[in-house]
């Protein structure tokens, strides 16, 4: 059994450890999806404005963003929000909705849900290229000559602060 190899690994049946991190596309600095997106942070928000009295780790957040969308490009809007659906999940948001405003079609709501104010920093702070992408393809969707509003909220009433403050 001396000398014998284990599936072409050497005498000793261990295959040679070779440096995985040399060719490790992190080294570069840039970062590849599997599927081949563009995972490098991108500078997403930088300077996102702090609410009043949103600080720290106050939450929820609900945050909301208003498109107004093409009844012509309302598939390709519903596509494209199911992409940004998955970057603000992956983002951490444990909830993510589309509505259309029954009054107004073509009027829709974004919202999704991040667990503070701080964890919403940070997801800009996670925002990659690839994630960057996806976004202005929703934009490029959106009319009017500004971009879509967003807004933030925090609770005032909660099923657990409602009777707190009787």
């Amino acid at each position: 059994m001396a000398g014998r190899t284990v599936g072409g690994a050497g005498r000793s049946g261990f295959a040679p450890l070779r440096a995985p991190w040399r060719n490790c596309p992190l080294r570069s600095g840039a970062r590849r999806a599997p599927g081949g997106g563009h995972l490098t942070p991108s500078p997403h928000h930088a300077g996102a404005p702090v609410p009043g009295e949103a600080a720290g780790d106050r939450g929820p957040v609900m945050i909301s963003l208003e498109y107004y969308i093409d009844r012509a490009n309302a598939a390709a809007y519903h596509a494209a929000a199911r992409e940004m659906r998955r970057v603000r999940r992956r983002g951490g948001a444990p909830s993510w909705s589309l509505f259309e405003d029954m009054d107004e079609p073509g009027c829709y709501v974004e919202t999704f849900v991040i667990e503070s104010w701080l964890e919403h920093r940070r997801q800009h702070e996670r925002f990659s290229v690839n994630d960057k992408a996806i976004q202005a393809r929703v934009h490029a969707l959106h009319l009017g000559p500004e971009a879509p509003r967003v807004r933030h909220s925090c609770p005032r009433l909660s099923a657990r602060t409602a009777g707190a403050e009787a």
